[in-house]
């Protein structure tokens, strides 16, 4: 919490969950009902804190700050994350089990000029006043349903697997850039804001799985310590990259345990680390399998990436918003959406909201050429073991799993789980040259602020690179209707999607 939270009436009321009665700061509760709540535009930090009420352990949530990023979390009874709004629209989706209340001080919370008595009436979030659902964003969403079919067929994709991917800013095309993709553990969303600098990480979570798994064959190694294995293993977790495992639980051994207790447990120990579980141990913390940004690696670069990317074929698609469908009922994720997606990505509030709403309720057209189109596939590096999360997933009871303690087999793959499905190919495209056309009628002083945002990006392709030559432009016919230009030459690959595998799909099973 920062300093202005340390003080008076904010913290104490949060903290013991009770509704604010002081003008400090502004409470919202959000019930653990999965829908989507938004909170307005927040300028600056906001809290997020697990009442534990109803009871039920970790509270697993969905955030979305527009223009920022997406990120799905999980937090303890009691605990609290801190975000920064950055003067951008907030949502949120509570999945449960308890209820989260979300705290500003004093007016970060800023009522939106279009529905002033969205989320400032009561304590107590109510659906109706709070819902994610105003004609704006329920005509933005229809569009961008209809643009995932049209995507789907145009370019040949998998309605059961692709993921579209918008990002915050354009994607930096590196190594490391694509690994960061592939190591977000993507949402359950036909559409995902993606953000480099802050995404739910695979190998975070999965290092926290293999930290907690017991051997099947360490009966022994845990008879011997008896009483001091929780310790272990809450001092295993906390290893860090680049640790030798052997060498920290000796230290740690000589620390906790009589001598002879001591090497017999080393023994047995290092007997256990050329075990399915050992080894992935040992593997997860090797810093040959860890990049310079301390991320980890997979399988192929993006040199890979451009040399497959020479014999992928070129695509054309034609999108009409006025004849296309938007039934994603077939889809993998039946239609869900993660987060708000704007028409101009060029900013917030009334001015912008009033922009968005007439060009995504009027008909749009796309007329778009991909000079290559390409499905990029990469396995994970050599901190992975599929043996090990193999395990953890085909045996939810308390013989693998350490008992009474997180994660488990629940919070992981369970109904609310954190790891259920991972992205296993990039959709990239190399060369990009689209019209796009709303034919809604724009004033004078509406043309002057889209024109001037130009260079923020349109729909759908907000991550196209600035570098490398690319244009964009924007024209207005005499009634009004607005064209815009953008074109990518060849060189400047970007990601348009992920193709995402459910947990037990790729695992094999």
């Amino acid at each position: 919490m920062s300093e202005a939270m340390s003080k008076g009436s904010a913290k104490q009321s949060i903290l013991d969950g009770n509704q604010l009665t002081s003008a400090v700061a502004a409470v919202r509760t959000i019930p653990p009902d999965r829908r989507i709540y938004a909170l307005g535009v927040i300028t600056g930090t906001f809290h997020i804190y697990n009442t534990g009420r109803p009871a039920g352990g970790n509270t697993q949530y969905h955030l979305t700050i527009t223009h920022s990023g997406y990120s799905q979390r999980s937090l303890a009874p009691g605990g609290t994350d801190t975000f920064n709004g950055g003067g951008n629209t907030v949502f949120i989706q509570n999945d449960g089990p308890s209820a989260l209340q979300v705290l500003s001080n004093g007016n970060q919370l800023e009522r939106p000029k279009s529905s002033p008595n969205l989320f400032m009436q009561s304590l107590v979030a109510r659906p109706s006043d709070s819902l994610l659902g105003s004609t704006g964003d329920d005509a933005m969403n229809t569009l961008q349903d209809k643009w995932y079919n049209a995507l789907v067929a145009g370019l040949g994709l998998n309605a059961n697997t692709f993921q579209l991917l918008q990002s915050s800013a354009p994607l930096p095309f590196t190594s490391m850039g694509i690994w960061n993709i592939f190591n977000s553990i993507p949402p359950d969303s036909l559409t995902q804001v993606f953000s480099q600098s802050s995404f739910n990480s695979f190998y975070d979570t999965y290092r926290a799985v293999v930290m907690n798994l017991m051997p099947p064959d360490g009966a022994q190694f845990r008879q011997t310590l008896g009483d001091s294995y929780p310790a272990w293993q809450a001092a295993q977790k906390a290893l860090k990259p680049g640790t030798n495992v052997l060498n920290a639980f000796n230290e740690w051994a000589q620390l906790n345990l009589d001598p002879g207790t001591a090497t017999k447990a080393s023994i047995q120990y290092q007997q256990l680390l050329n075990g399915t579980v050992g080894l992935a141990v040992k593997n997860v913390l090797n810093p040959a399998y860890i990049d310079a940004n301390n991320g980890p690696i997979f399988s192929k670069t993006i040199q890979n990436l451009k040399d497959e990317l020479t014999q992928a074929p070129q695509r054309t698609l034609s999108f009409d918003s006025s004849t296309a469908s938007s039934d994603v009922s077939h889809t993998w994720a039946s239609g869900s959406i993660s987060g708000a997606y704007d028409f101009f990505r060029a900013g917030a509030g009334g001015d912008f909201d009033q922009l968005n709403t007439k060009a995504s309720s009027s008909k749009v057209t796309v007329q778009a050429s991909f000079g290559r189109v390409l499905s990029f596939a990469a396995a994970p590096g050599g901190w992975y073991s599929s043996a090990a999360l193999s395990l953890g997933y085909r045996t939810p009871d308390n013989t693998v799993w350490t008992p009474g303690q997180q994660p488990d087999w629940e919070s992981t793959f369970g109904g609310n789980g954190n790891l259920k499905r991972l992205s296993t190919e990039l959709v990239v495209v190399d060369g990009i040259d689209a019209t796009i056309t709303s034919s809604a009628t724009f004033s004078s002083s509406e043309q002057q602020t889209i024109t001037g945002s130009a260079s923020a990006g349109f729909w759908p392709f907000f991550s196209a690179s600035a570098s490398g030559g690319q244009q964009t432009s924007v024209s207005f016919d005499s009634s009004g209707a607005m064209t815009l230009r953008i074109s990518v030459p060849k060189g400047n690959p970007q990601v348009l999607g992920v193709n995402v595998l459910p947990i037990q799909q790729a695992l094999g099973g």
